[in-house]
């Protein structure tokens, strides 16, 4: 926890309010839960629905 809590202080963050600090982690951690999410479902269902990236 002292490393996160010191990484906190010296970034962009450090300068924020305590609770606005903790929004920030907290809206980052949902996004890369769901990212990691939208990635295993992706690779459990890849192989049978047709995929198509771009226009």
């Amino acid at each position: 926890m002292g490393v996160i809590n010191e990484i906190m202080q010296y970034s962009a963050l450090g300068e924020l309010n305590k609770w606005y600090r903790y929004f920030v982690v907290l809206l980052f951690s949902i996004i890369v839960t769901i990212l990691f999410v939208m990635m295993a479902v992706l690779i459990e269902n890849g192989a049978y629905k047709n995929i198509q990236f771009g226009y």
